[in-house]
């Protein structure tokens, strides 16, 4: 069963901001998998070791391997996390939208 819409005012100012907010978080939800997709695909193994990371490096024009693992390692992490919340992003755009 598909999920009930909540119904507000989209036209008046502060319905607008919030739908409008809602619509970007959730681009900018799909545009970071779809990116983040893209930096997976770069690394040359497990992604363990530094020496992995010699096409990131070049790509994303990071100053060596050892820090482009560090952006490889943070961005793995915000991955997890937006990961988690991306169920609740598309439910609430939905419901809202």
């Amino acid at each position: 069963m598909p999920a009930p819409l909540i119904q507000y005012n989209k036209a008046n100012e502060y319905g607008s901001r919030m739908y409008s907010k809602l619509q970007a978080l959730r681009a900018a939800k799909d545009a970071f998998l779809q990116e983040f997709g893209v930096l997976v695909q770069t690394k040359d193994g497990d992604g363990s070791q530094a020496s992995h990371f010699t096409l990131t490096t070049t790509l994303y024009g990071t100053a060596d391997t050892t820090v482009a693992k560090a952006f490889y390692d943070e961005l793995n992490s915000l991955n997890a996390a937006v990961v988690g919340a991306e169920a609740a992003i598309d439910q609430a755009a939905l419901k809202l939208g």
